[in-house]
Formats: structure tokens, sequence, C-alpha cells
């Protein structure tokens, strides 16, 4: 480095500005290339500029970051709950299948709650807590109190997350509501034909005076085999599916009957013979609980249908 080179350093650490340094350089004789060529043209910036660059930078990037996460908006979440099944017993569990779905990875709180179609009274509840959530099937298993009424029950789904939440329910029943026959009304007596030639004249019958008849009792299944319950002919179907199918034939409650003897043969073929489409899809969704997949294509009903492949991706996914 020159001693012009130093002086120039020197003054400019003192405070000097460049023009000042030229002017000094011109009265001492120095010729402008070489002031030129030692001063030049660079700007060595103040400290005051710096931390206003520095603030400048840091400020736009905030509002960078923050007109970032407006634009994005909220994480969304959604949710899809069904009932494996439309009937279920008191004291058993209902399982209830959820699909959860979200914008981004994230932790939720799922809970469930049965409560009663027409007070909304709670009946059970259980809850449970999800990790890196972003789609998600899972069954949840509620138990029901053993001395729960019959009737229409509601399964409320809530799911939470850090940034987001949903809710969804599905209804389902409790004990299986009986079939109401009606009576047919009575059949008007026929006046009997005018007798024609030396045919024997009818005596016209006089109507009864006595009360009519009850209703005859719906007849069993079989004028062979005695009246029998619906747990007397599952143990049958343990044994003799056959003779067990036979049984449910005429019963009252048949396709019931059908769906029980399925259940304890465990012999998916009967379910086909249930005619009701919603017992039909409880029977099959038995089946699907206990890992036959298979039967999720003969689902009518969607929801149910859904829940059997949800059902069945959640397996897959967690062997």
């Amino acid at each position: 480095m020159t001693s012009l080179d130093e002086y120039v350093r020197q003054m400019r650490a003192f405070g000097y500005r460049d023009a000042d340094i030229r002017s000094r350089l011109t009265a001492s004789g120095y010729a402008g290339a070489d002031i030129e060529r030692v001063v030049g043209s660079r700007f060595v910036p103040s400290a005051r500029v710096v931390v206003f660059v520095v603030l400048g930078v840091l400020l736009v990037a905030a509002v960078g970051f923050g007109l970032r996460r407006v634009l994005s908006g909220p994480t969304a979440v959604t949710l899809d709950a069904s009932v494996a099944a439309r009937e279920w017993r008191a004291g058993e569990p209902v399982d209830v299948a959820v699909r959860i779905t979200s914008s981004r990875a994230q932790d939720v709180r799922l809970v469930v709650e049965v409560v009663r179609a027409e007070s909304g009274a709670l009946q059970s509840v259980k809850g449970m807590s999800l990790v890196g959530v972003s789609d998600e099937a899972v069954v949840v298993s509620v138990p029901l109190p053993a001395r729960v009424p019959d009737g229409e029950y509601v399964a409320r789904v809530s799911v939470k997350g850090e940034a987001g939440a949903a809710q969804d329910e599905a209804v389902f029943r409790v004990g299986v509501a009986q079939p109401v026959f009606p009576i047919a009304p009575p059949i008007e007596p026929v006046a009997p034909e005018v007798p024609v030639g030396n045919e024997t004249a009818i005596e016209p019958v006089a109507p009864p005076t006595a009360e009519p008849p009850s209703v005859p009792v719906f007849p069993s299944a079989s004028s062979e085999e005695p009246t029998i319950s619906l747990d007397e002919i599952s143990a049958i179907a343990a044994t003799d599916v056959d003779r067990a199918v036979g049984l449910c034939r005429g019963q009252p409650n048949e396709d019931r009957c059908l769906k029980e003897v399925a259940k304890a043969s465990r012999n998916v073929g009967v379910c086909d013979l249930v005619q009701d489409v919603l017992r039909r899809d409880d029977c099959f969704g038995l089946f699907a609980l206990e890992g036959d997949f298979t039967v999720c294509p003969k689902i009518s009903t969607t929801g149910l249908r859904k829940a059997c492949e949800d059902l069945k991706r959640f397996n897959e996914e967690n062997p």
C-alpha cells in the first residue's frame, strides 16, 4: 500500500468525505488521475446506514411472513363419522368409524359422545389423542351401559387440533323395533245361490251372536317344532345352520333371526337371505368388524359401506 493509499484510509477513518479528500489532494498538487485511482467512487457506509439497512431487511421479512400466514388462511380439518351397524344391544360397545383429514399434519383430540336422540341425555363418552394426523381412519369403541333403554341414539363426534376443529354425528338404535302385523278385515259371508230344479234348498244360516274369534297366535316356524327363542336358535346354528335357518322362516322377526344365525354360525352366506336392507347391511357389518372385508361391496347403505372400507384401510395401514 502506497503512502497516498494510507493517507486516504486514515482520512476516511477520521470521518472525512471523499469530496474533502479530493480537495485536499488537489490543493497539495496531486494529479487528477492519481487522485481518482486512490479515492475512486467507492462508498463506505457509516454505522448508522448499516443499522438502517439491517432493520429494513428484518422489517420486510416480518411483513412477508405475516402476509403469508394471512393469505394461507387457517388449517382446514374435515371429519366423517359413521356407525358400523344400525342396531346394538345394551351393554355392548358401539363401534364408530371416524375419518379425519387435515390440510397439514397436526396433533388432534378426538371425542365421541353417545346421547339419546329424544332428550340429548349423555349415556357414554370416550376420547383419544392422535399425533401428526393428516389423513387417518380410526374406529372408536364406546361402551353402552348395561341398563340403557331401547330407542334411537346419536354418536356425536368432535375433533379439535392446533388450528382447526370439526364435528359430525351418526344415528343408531339400541334394541330391535318389533314389526307390526295388520289384522285382516273380516270377510263378508256370501249368500247361497237360489236352488234350481230338484236341488235341495239350503237353509240360510243365521249370523252367530257370539263374539268373533280372536286373532290366532302367529304360527311358529314349523308345525313340527315348538315355539323357540332366538337364543335357542342361535345355539342350534352353531352346529346345524340349515336347521336354524329353517326355524327362522315364518318367525315374526325373521330377518333379525337370520342375522343372529349368521353371527352364531359365522356363515356370511346367511346374511344374503335377510330381506330388509338395513338389517342385511348390519349383518355384513358384523363380519367386517371381525376382519372379513370381502363383504364391503355387498353393503347397500353408503355410510356403512364407506365405514367398512375405512376400517379395511385402517387395518391395512396398521397391521
